[in-house]
């Protein structure tokens, strides 16, 4: 009997058949089989959603998040998990410790520990785990929330975690409103959640010493901002959302990957130091002209190749530190700079400074320790004091699970 062909619509009798019976015959099956089967009917994307519904409900697990469509997929999501999950068994006790021994973290730990002993290792099982990754984060940043001294203010620093859900803020939308400083500090965070915008109150957000790989868009919704801390990250560059934060006047960004500055950065009226040291940047955008109240500097140990022409509009510049680079030649526009006060240009390519350069960075009292031969002599630094020199050594490991 000759085979028929396939209808172009993707349809086929056994669509027909009720997806009770397809759940049946996908329970007969390898991992690998069901995935190949999803891409083979119209119908088995249902079928699979189905399935995932019936064997989470139990465990109240019913949410469906993005299907996985390749066992090597599968394979990458199962072995990240693993490592996380590893990662807070160890620090279980620190955990406990930190929320007070809070029942809603010692039952998500046990619910983490019967996942890790069921089999098979399957979709289900992964997504199973994942939910339960949810609930012991959000659980920890709740027991902290409850917890809390001052009712504005939350500390989350060194607290082991690994994610922060979107879920926790909208559970309590009212108290993240009315947030004023938040610390995730010391964590081991890879993102955060879109809603970190609902946080409309906040001026202080300490994220440094965590695994960030980007900042999200909705930062620039937090308008209070003051002072945001993300030194110590894998950031590459930054939202543009941030422009909108025009109450920032402290951004550190220190220790990061870093490869650009969006000309947006200019639009932070307020800012009055910044620090980028440690990042491979090789151009600083003329767009930070626009930021006129900057006091001070900080982008030693880039790449630098240039500074910006029109650095002469930080009328209000203090200290420069540009030690580290691959600059040539400094702008002449920082003889506008009357008030500079450090200058910092050690280890770079410098040839020769103007004599009207030259004269103008001179004529301050604090940079006469300095022969006027630095612009020549690349390994001289105008001296630092002993406190700075602390502040500079004081560099953390960024943490990694596992």
């Amino acid at each position: 009997m000759k085979a028929e062909n396939p209808p172009i619509d993707g349809s086929s009798p056994i669509s027909e058949l009720p997806l009770e019976l397809h759940s049946q015959f996908l329970s007969f099956l390898p991992l690998k089989k069901h995935l190949e089967l999803r891409r083979l009917n119209k119908s088995w994307q249902a079928v699979w959603d189905h399935e995932m519904k019936m064997q989470m409900k139990p465990h109240g697990l019913e949410s469906i998040v993005a299907p996985i469509t390749n066992e090597e997929g599968f394979n990458a999501l199962w072995e990240r998990q693993s490592k996380e999950i590893k990662f807070l068994l160890k620090k279980e006790s620190a955990i406990l410790e930190k929320t007070e021994n809070a029942q809603t973290v010692i039952t998500e730990f046990a619910k983490l520990k019967e996942a890790m002993a069921r089999q098979p290792n399957d979709v289900v099982l992964l997504h199973a785990r994942d939910k339960i990754l949810n609930n012991i984060n959000e659980a920890i940043i709740c027991a902290r929330l409850e917890r809390r001294q001052k009712t504005k203010e939350l500390n989350c620093a060194n607290c082991c975690l690994t994610r922060f859900p979107a879920s926790v803020i909208e559970k309590n939308v009212g108290v993240w409103q009315n947030l004023t400083w938040l610390s995730l500090a010391e964590n081991t965070l890879t993102a955060l959640p879109e809603n970190i915008g609902l946080c409309v109150a906040l001026t202080t957000l300490e994220l440094d010493d965590n695994a960030l790989t980007s900042l999200p868009e909705s930062i620039g919704l937090c308008v209070a901002l003051n002072e945001l801390n993300a030194s110590f990250n894998y950031l590459t560059t930054l939202p543009e959302g941030l422009s909108k934060c025009v109450a920032l006047e402290e951004l550190s960004l220190s220790s990061n990957e870093l490869v650009s500055i969006p000309e947006s950065i200019g639009q932070c009226k307020n800012l009055t130091k910044i620090f980028m040291d440690d990042n491979p940047l090789t151009h600083l955008p003329e767009g930070f002209s626009g930021c006129i109240a900057l006091k001070e500097v900080h982008v030693d140990n880039n790449k630098l190749i240039s500074l910006p022409n029109n650095i002469g509009s930080w009328e209000a510049l203090e200290i420069l530190a540009v030690a580290g680079n691959c600059l040539s030649e400094l702008p002449e526009s920082l003889t506008q700079c009357k008030t500079l006060d450090r200058l910092s240009v050690n280890n770079n390519c410098l040839k020769a400074i103007s004599d009207n350069l030259s004269e103008t960075i001179f004529c301050n009292s604090s940079l006469t320790r300095s022969t006027r031969s630095l612009a020549l002599s690349t390994q001289k630094e105008i001296p630092v004091s002993k406190e700075e020199k602390q502040d500079k050594s004081h560099h953390m490991k960024r943490p990694k699970l596992g």
